[in-house]
């Protein structure tokens, strides 16, 4: 971002705004939310000339207080990276998740003051509790500090390796620490990681987790919790009977077809594992993988549902399965041995196929 060029010291102080609104189709929790847009031109003392452009939420509901506190915190939020006296801004935000409960924003600052040297920018999240017009703060979600520790080795532990990757002077970004800021987005928490070992480098990176990969960590009843997953879950449902209708005809592509928009590309991670009518659609389709012979996709969400849920007696026949079918044996053996194993212990070997000793070695 570079100062825009010096105006003639004679000219009058330009000052160009325009502020526009635009109205989302959605309500939360009874709040209308608008977008005001402003874009400001000025020239300070030194004859420099120099732009605002901002683009921030403000909320209207009848909760007058929730309405005030949430349309308060995003000023400061904005104010945080005005300078004084006025110089070079430009910021953005957008709505990343809402619900009944939640407003999650995602926002992005560069700016400039007279005192800097260079331009610097940062991005981040604020999340609102829709009840109250509070920010929702990460701590005050996890069970306790313990919780808070682990959640931070987690995410920097994903960080290092995207760090490597996506920043060109890595070596300049040894450092990485963990900021808390984040915002919710399609059933993920995403951590938004901004170091500088200089001010010419930054190092900004993101990392996205499923909430449900981290729900232990967080407290019973937390804000960040609801609804994850539970809007879709009746329509995976409702899928899934039609689904099964294809199976019993044998026609096991048009089965994983009706499931596919739920489940691929690891969107089963968005569900609730401890959900049992969740597990068994995601086992289902795991096994209507393998009989259409999608072996290796089949293999990936079983091998999830025995991390998850080692005492899942039927995803071990079904990986078992699924490995065989995609020629390592090796592996099909050790997820046979399991699953006859299980069964003994439940005292159900006698149900035991005979597929499964046949392909034993």
């Amino acid at each position: 971002m570079k100062n825009l060029k010096s105006i003639n010291n004679t000219v009058y102080v330009l000052v160009f705004a325009t502020i526009v609104f635009s109205f989302c189709t959605k309500f939360v929790f009874g709040l209308e939310m608008n977008f005001k847009e402003n874009e400001e031109f000025f020239e300070d003392s030194d004859g420099r000339a120099w732009e605002q452009s901002v683009r921030f939420p403000i909320v209207k509901g009848p909760e007058a207080k929730v309405v005030q506190r949430i349309n308060t915190s995003i000023q400061t939020l904005l104010n945080r990276f005005k300078c004084d006296p006025k110089a070079e801004l430009l910021f953005t935000s957008n709505v990343k998740h809402q619900n009944d409960g939640v407003l999650s924003l995602k926002y992005n600052a560069n700016y400039m003051c007279r005192t800097m040297p260079n331009p610097s920018g940062y991005e981040g999240g604020i999340t609102f509790d829709l009840s109250s017009g509070r920010i929702i703060t990460l701590k005050n979600e996890l069970k306790d500090t313990s919780s808070y520790d682990a959640l931070s080795r987690d995410v920097i532990e994903k960080l290092l390796p995207l760090l490597k990757s996506k920043v060109k002077n890595y070596k300049e970004c040894n450092n990485p620490h963990f900021s808390g800021e984040y915002y919710i987005e399609s059933n993920n928490i995403v951590f938004l990681e901004f170091f500088s070992e200089h001010y010419k480098v930054f190092c900004e990176v993101s990392v996205s987790i499923p909430l449900n990969e981290i729900r232990s960590y967080f407290k019973a009843d937390s804000k960040l919790l609801d609804n994850q997953g539970s809007s879709n879950i009746k329509l995976l449902s409702g899928e899934y009977k039609n689904s099964i209708r294809w199976y019993r005809k044998k026609n096991y592509n048009k089965a994983v077809q009706i499931l596919r928009p739920f489940l691929e590309s690891k969107k089963y991670l968005e569900y609730e594992i401890s959900n049992e009518e969740a597990l068994s659609i995601i086992n289902d389709y795991a096994f209507f993988l393998e009989q259409n012979n999608n072996f290796e996709e089949s293999i990936e969400i079983l091998r999830y549902i025995v991390e998850k849920k080692p005492d899942r007696i039927v995803a071990y026949i079904n990986l078992g399965d699924a490995y065989y079918g995609n020629n390592e044996i090796d592996k099909a053996n050790e997820s046979y041995k399991k699953y006859v194993e299980l069964m003994k212990n439940s005292k159900n070997e006698k149900k035991i196929p005979k597929r499964v000793y046949n392909r034993l070695k």
